[in-house]
């Protein structure tokens, strides 16, 4: 079960995950199984969303991240219409999920976006989107419902940023701790990369009392500045630590992490890429061979 942390603020959007994948043991007595740490969860679309998922990994053949990106690549709505594109693929988890055998407490599966919503002009407000089959009306569930929903918030006028935790969450002690924290270098204008030190801080604690989160991590950043560039502009991505510059992926590894390694898949109208790949932290990016979707 990852641990996620998504923030909201009027500058930036940003997302923190750790990249570990378990698996649980058909017996109870069976211990979990550690799958791998260096699994890729990130799907940034049409260059104004990051989402990443916690829960079941694989299903029907295929990796939860990729079901998003190729069903986004395959949808020809309004590019700009991010709700209606949203609510088919909640439709479509729901169908496919009638396939898939397994009890409803391993059927869990929550995609959490953060995003810019709008028409594409200036006025694109930072939001919230969580495609789910296992949240209630106030707490997650410990069992899946029959039917995905879509959950969306934004950033509350008033306040410097909005925090959420999924997954695995942080302790209520440490969850006041991260959000004093996040607000005071928010309200002070402090660099994204130094913020997502912080949430990455955070996560760390959590992975050393719980075994299915690890301590390999995936940073992904758009600032507000680029929300609004074509969605097939893949070319503007850096590898590197958050910034108000760029649109950014960041991993975050122990010393023997594994190189090279392939990024976030990016998916737009007609198309999508999980080629994309990293030699080193901070170096750039070797693009992939792009899949066609017919739409």
């Amino acid at each position: 079960m990852t641990c996620i942390l998504s923030l909201l603020t009027e500058d930036y959007i940003m997302q923190v995950s750790d990249r570990r994948l378990t698996r649980a043991g058909r017996a109870a007595s069976e211990p979990l199984r550690i799958v791998d740490d260096h699994a890729n969860k990130a799907v940034f679309l049409d260059n104004r969303f990051i989402f990443s998922y916690t829960g079941l990994a694989w299903f029907r053949g295929k990796p939860s991240e990729e079901w998003l990106a190729k069903h986004w690549a395959g949808d020809d709505a309004d590019p700009y219409d991010a709700g209606k594109r949203f609510g088919r693929f909640a439709a479509s988890l729901t169908s496919q999920f009638h396939h898939v055998g397994w009890t409803d407490s391993i059927k869990r599966l929550a995609y959490i976006g953060v995003g810019w919503t709008g028409n594409g002009s200036a006025v694109m407000q930072p939001a919230m989107i969580v495609i789910t089959n296992y949240h209630g009306t106030s707490s997650w569930l410990a069992t899946a419902e029959e039917n995905f929903k879509i959950i969306h918030k934004t950033k509350p006028t008033k306040i410097s940023h909005y925090l959420h935790a999924a997954g695995v969450g942080i302790p209520n002690e440490h969850w006041r701790d991260i959000n004093r924290e996040i607000r005071r270098m928010v309200d002070h204008k402090v660099s994204p990369a130094l913020v997502s030190i912080s949430l990455l801080r955070f996560i760390d604690l959590v992975s050393k009392n719980n075994e299915t989160v690890g301590r390999r991590y995936m940073v992904t950043c758009i600032p507000r500045s680029l929300a609004a560039v074509s969605p097939k502009d893949f070319s503007i991505y850096l590898n590197g630590p958050p910034s108000l510059s760029n649109r950014t992926f960041f991993y975050v590894d122990g010393p023997h992490a594994h190189w090279p390694q392939f990024g976030p898949i990016f998916s737009t109208a007609g198309v999508y890429s999980s080629g994309f790949k990293s030699t080193g932290p901070g170096s750039g990016i070797a693009f992939g061979d792009p899949f066609s979707v017919d739409t």
